[in-house]
């Protein structure tokens, strides 16, 4: 029965290897937590800086359609010279603007006037032209029409110019909410008509009108003079705005709130500059919010548009770091090892009490003293080594694991923490394999019983196989007979001289082992040769 100290001690052990576990379960968990947090964070400033920017160039762009609105207001007429000369340097500023328009009204009596001016700049112009060939085919005079009269930049814009805005639907649609609100409206997603720098030919259109005051007598009067208009890229706007930032995980999703046809509402996807990611891939992973997102509507150009920023696949991941997981591991391990070492110390404490406390009373018989003290360590050295074997390979096999999984991924400290532990662990293990052998001997009777030399000799091979395969060695057994005996001595004894074979092999050949038998009448006598370097006569 256990003292009350002794019932201390090992509550006391359990206390400190119950600590041990909390504090590293505790330290892990609050690793992962700080690094899922860090993460967060940098994703969120990412794609803050990336939607402010989008949004500001929107603004930009608006900005400049106010500021050529402005020119008109103050102007009783723009020439095209002075037009080019006040726009050049606006688009020279805004490289995603692709162009910016005048756009007159102009009533069927006017046509004829506006041509015959624009061809002293323009040679061959013709208003009212179809800006699809389907509006062609059913072509009528309109009561007025929004021709574009002056672009810029001139490059390209002599295949847009006289094409009436209003006949196309988005555009003639975002012309007609203008001029109700006096104010820039922005249209819907549409074809880019003037020649692009890249593929990608969608953009949007901005558009103001510009209203001029008439007097009759006395009377005064607002009349819709025209509209200025700015056009942009969608893709030059996009990479604009993302060229100053630093390269980042983060795709981008341009929304319009405003489009009534659902299809019409995705504007533009931009993948990360890192990662050329498929666009189906983004809106997918848009649509299952399994990655990180963050979103912001505004409102520019009487529009409201929603820039999302994802996170890409392999970007941002908030799964739990491997840190964390050596952390809890090392942690418990540790706990593990010290409790070990607490509950060996205690036993040890114990039976030297335990044995100071025999020779006390058995002091007259000191013999039968020496020898129950004898079997007491015996015992205590093979329960020892028998119960800390399966324990110490435990931490063999995972320091191994650990330095298998994570080797290179850690810092070089930790990969250094690893070998340490492994070599030592590997040490221990042949110290206590060498503890319980030695016990075994004085703790076991030997037991004969009836052996299966066939079946040993073919355990031990397979026992050797790694070795066998390495020196490309040939094992022959000729049959043999099954004997009375002690079958872990014999297993060991074959053992040994199999890795002597060999461990002790001539250079540059390959190791020949044999096993057989002869029969001496009252006994079997087993031979095992081998074409090894032997042993020296003078030693035999």
């Amino acid at each position: 029965m256990m003292s009350r100290s002794l019932i201390g001690q090992y509550a006391f052990i359990f206390v400190v290897f119950f600590a041990g576990v909390c504090t590293s379960a505790a330290s892990a968990l609050s690793y992962q937590r700080n690094w899922q947090a860090s993460v967060v964070k940098s994703f969120h400033e990412a794609a803050a800086e990336r939607i402010n920017t989008i949004e500001q160039f929107l603004t930009y762009n608006e900005s400049v359609l106010k500021s050529v609105h402005a020119f008109y207001q103050s102007s009783r007429y723009v020439s095209h010279d002075e037009f080019v000369s006040f726009t050049t340097f606006l688009l020279k500023n805004t490289p995603f603007l692709r162009a910016i328009e005048w756009l007159p009204r102009v009533l069927p009596e006017n046509r004829d006037t506006y041509e015959r001016a624009a061809q002293a700049w323009q040679p061959g112009f013709s208003l009212g032209r179809a800006s699809t060939p389907a509006e062609s085919e059913n072509d009528v005079t309109p009561t007025e029409s929004f021709p574009i009269y002056y672009v810029a930049p001139a490059e390209g814009g002599e295949l847009v110019l006289g094409r009436d805005v209003a006949r196309d639907f988005e555009r003639g649609a975002a012309l007609e909410v203008s001029r109700r609100t006096r104010n820039v409206r922005a249209s819907g997603l549409v074809s880019l008509w003037l020649p692009t720098r890249t593929s990608d030919s969608r953009g949007v259109f901005f558009v103001m009108p510009v209203y001029k005051t008439h007097e009759e007598g006395n009377a005064k009067e607002e009349i819709l003079d025209g509209f200025v208009v700015t056009v942009i890229s969608l893709y030059e706007l996009i990479e604009a705005a993302l060229k100053p930032l630093q390269f980042s995980g983060v795709n981008l999703l341009l929304n319009d709130l405003d489009a009534e046809d659902p299809d019409k509402k995705l504007l533009f996807v931009r993948s990360t500059r890192l990662k050329d990611i498929p666009i189906d891939e983004i809106v997918a992973d848009f649509r299952r919010g399994t990655q990180l997102s963050s979103n912001r509507a505004f409102e520019v150009g009487g529009r409201r548009w929603q820039v999302t920023a994802l996170a890409a696949r392999g970007f941002y991941s908030i799964n739990p770091p491997a840190e964390s997981y050596v952390i809890l591991i090392g942690g418990i391990l540790s706990s593990f090892l010290l409790t070990m070492f607490l509950l060996v110390l205690t036993r040890r404490t114990e039976t030297v009490r335990l044995e100071v406390q025999e020779k006390t009373l058995l002091l007259r018989q000191l013999t039968e003293q020496l020898t129950r003290s004898n079997t007491e360590l015996e015992r205590f050295a093979y329960v020892a080594s028998h119960d800390m074997q399966e324990p110490i390979r435990m931490i063999s096999s995972f320091g191994m694991l650990l330095a298998e999984e994570y080797g290179g991924k850690l810092s070089t400290e930790a990969d250094q923490y690893l070998q340490f532990m492994t070599e030592a662990a590997i040490r221990l293990q042949s110290m206590v394999e060498d503890l319980l052998e030695h016990s075994r001997l004085g703790h076991n009777a030997i037991r004969l019983a009836a052996v299966d030399m066939n079946a040993l000799v073919k355990k031990v091979t397979a026992n050797l196989s790694l070795p066998i395969a390495e020196n490309d060695a040939v094992v022959i057994c000729d049959p043999l007979p099954g004997v009375n005996g002690n079958s872990v001595q014999i297993y060991r004894l074959v053992q040994n001289l199999f890795t002597n074979a060999l461990r002790y092999r001539r250079e540059d050949t390959a190791p020949h082992i044999r096993i057989g038998v002869k029969d001496e009448g009252a006994m079997w006598r087993f031979e095992v040769a081998d074409n090894g370097a032997g042993i020296a006569a003078e030693y035999v």
